[in-house]
């Protein structure tokens, strides 16, 4: 079953990437997951590996998200 929520992670790290893992495709869809960090090359590898929206600043889609991970 798949949740139409935004879920926004603050914090790329490895638990981050551990919970995304587990979420994209089963639980919702990839689009709908957007990681905040300052370490760009940290945001590229999860952009690569899982195909989420990235950014290194609060934007809107940060702001609208439903769900925050910390």
């Amino acid at each position: 079953m798949k949740i139409d929520l935004n879920i926004s992670f603050i914090g790329g790290g490895n638990m981050a990437a551990a919970l995304i893992g587990g979420l994209c495709s089963k639980i919702t869809s990839n689009v709908r997951i957007n990681v905040i960090d300052l370490n760009s090359e940290v945001l590229r590898n999860l952009a690569q590996r899982f195909s989420v929206t990235t950014t290194t600043k609060i934007d809107r889609k940060i702001k609208n998200s439903e769900v925050f991970l910390n």
